[in-house]
């Protein structure tokens, strides 16, 4: 009882702070990330990775060390009765070690894969959602369909295959502990009439040897369960390692002396008296490497100037206005916004010399008054409704 409490309560608030940070971590992650990964990658981490962590520490780590101390101390006790009963006891071990780890390692790779078609999945789901409208329009219901359906198959096929590896992996611990068990029966019974141990501890050996030949088996096949609660760790730690946007921001930039940042809008706007508001020359950009979205891309918009950008789609439009706020870094080029390099500026403070009123409207699931005035904290009901 108190395993399992002090476990779930630690394991609970374990998972409680990785969400947490996490979810502080991915509000600064660049847009770029989550093109790589896809919407699906990052909720399955933020999901189904963080509940396997949370089962290490609920369930494997805590049966772990009840099973060592269970061990080492039976394990005493049968040292100081006959040395040679442990030699008999661990003398399998080896050959189950090795099964182990080839097991182990079988199934770390299936796990990756099923994580991977997790991620597809989640994906296709969210795709699902989002397309609703588009798909019932045009009646493509069944292609969206086929689509769910050979993921979850996908799902299903890496499924099985770790069911049968970790069955066989059962299968061969019982057949491995069981025969250390008999020949440590016949071993004491030896031992009995030869007088090197009494009738008594013959019969305590016999009891202690129940409690602790299973442990040993779960020592060494709990790898499995280690290697597989260690796939949804590493994807976690690779976003955890993942840079931030204003880290990416920084390594990016070429300090060759000392720079000023301007950190409010108001301060960058009127550092001078530079009437062009935003000026590119030679910008490039591509969202993959040899396939570049921007060639090159110069202009000049000054102040008070209304100026449209106008092309077919994918020409580029959307990924110019993503560049203008900050959410993707250009490659080459110069970029100034009221004659300050973009690179010299705080991005949030960048940002706010933007308004942007988008074709699709986003409304966060709350109150239109919460929407209309999240940006400003402490606005009152007056200032939202005007504004």
């Amino acid at each position: 009882f108190g395993k399992s409490l002090s476990a779930g309560h630690y394991s609970a608030l374990v998972s409680r702070r990785v969400r947490k940070q996490l979810g502080e971590h991915l509000l600064k992650l660049p847009c770029a990330c989550f093109d790589e990964r896809g919407a699906g990658g990052v909720l399955t981490r933020f999901s189904s990775d963080i509940g396997e962590a949370g089962r290490f520490y609920s369930e494997i780590l805590p049966d772990l060390l009840v099973n060592l101390v269970t061990v080492v101390m039976v394990t005493g006790y049968f040292t100081r009765m006959d040395g040679r009963l442990i030699l008999i006891l661990f003398a399998s071990y080896p050959v189950m070690l090795v099964v182990a780890d080839k097991l182990s390692k079988k199934l770390a790779r299936i796990a990756k894969g099923f994580r991977t078609r997790m991620d597809d999945r989640t994906e296709a789901a969210y795709d699902l959602i989002q397309g609703i409208e588009i798909l019932r329009s045009y009646n493509l219901e069944e292609t969206a369909d086929r689509r769910i359906g050979t993921v979850i198959d996908d799902i299903a096929d890496h499924g099985c295959k770790s069911t049968r590896i970790s069955s066989m992996g059962w299968l061969l611990k019982g057949v491995l502990t069981t025969v250390p068990e008999v020949v440590c029966y016949l071993f004491a019974l030896y031992e009995v009439l030869g007088g090197r141990i009494t009738t008594g501890e013959m019969l305590s050996f016999a009891v202690l040897l129940g409690r602790v030949i299973y442990p040993i088996g779960d020592i060494v096949f709990c790898a499995n369960d280690i290697r597989t609660a260690g796939v949804a760790m590493e994807r976690l730690e690779r976003l955890f390692n993942r840079p931030t946007e204003e880290e990416e921001r920084l390594s990016a930039c070429d300090f060759g002396g000392k720079t000023e940042t301007y950190d409010s809008a108001e301060k960058g706007r009127n550092g001078d008296r530079e009437e062009t508001a935003i000026s590119w020359s030679g910008v490039k950009f591509s969202y993959e490497l040899g396939n570049p979205v921007l060639k090159g891309a110069s202009f000049c918009i000054r102040k008070g100037e209304t100026a449209a950008f106008v092309g077919g789609s994918g020409e580029g439009k959307s990924t110019i206005f993503k560049i203008l706020c900050g959410l993707y870094t250009k490659e080459e080029g110069e970029y100034l916004l009221y004659g300050r390099r973009i690179e010299d500026w705080d991005i949030q403070a960048a940002r706010d010399c933007f308004s942007i009123v988008s074709q699709n409207v986003f409304l966060f699931p709350e109150s239109i008054f919460w929407n209309v005035a999240c940006g400003k904290p402490g606005v009152s009901r007056k200032e939202a409704e005007e504004a």
